[in-house]
């Protein structure tokens, strides 16, 4: 029995995938529900921030304008190594050079991330304050907002300033980073 991928999930991983990477086996390994490393650096980037600050940034999305509020800015999360859970928004390349938000990393130039199936299904998505996000409720990477594509293929990236604006008002309330 042959098991096609959704629509959509071919050009995504077109508009994910580095000049070395093939988008076929990207959508292969999401069908085997698998996260597919991917290069970041030269079509995107990734800010990796701990999940409370990711979250907070998400939940108040509507201070920051555009991308975020309208759930254009393609985020996901996943755990690591190390018991925490944690989320990636995807940035123009060139993102890393400028990033200075405390708490918070770019991976940039060849750094490799395991990206998700782009599928929305998972406890990242309920951005309420009450519900803690650890590795024991988050055992598999999954998009929170799923990348949107332009007319000509390409992803809309999340705006690093604005980024930055509200990594740091979420810094500024009480308990955002755990």
């Amino acid at each position: 029995m042959s098991h096609y991928p959704p629509p959509g999930w071919l050009d995504i991983a077109q508009a994910l995938a580095g000049p070395c990477e093939d988008a076929s086996l990207i959508v292969s390994a999401w069908g085997r529900d698998a996260e597919a490393p991917l290069a970041a650096g030269c079509r995107w980037e990734a800010v990796q921030a701990p999940a409370r600050l990711g979250r907070a940034v998400l939940s108040h999305g509507h201070t920051l304008g555009k991308g975020v509020e309208t759930g254009s800015w393609p985020v996901f999360c996943g755990p690591n190594d190390d018991d925490q859970v944690l989320f990636f928004f995807l940035v123009p390349p060139g993102t890393a050079q400028r990033w200075s938000a405390p708490h918070t990393v770019c991976l940039y130039q060849g750094e490799e991330v395991a990206v998700p199936a782009p599928t929305v299904e998972g406890p990242c998505n309920d951005l309420h304050p009450a519900v803690d996000v650890t590795r024991s409720t988050v055992t598999v990477g999954h998009w929170i907002q799923t990348p949107h594509l332009t007319p000509k293929g390409e992803m809309v990236l999340a705006e690093p300033h604005l980024l930055a604006q509200g990594l740091e008002t979420a810094l500024e309330h009480a308990g955002a980073v755990g």
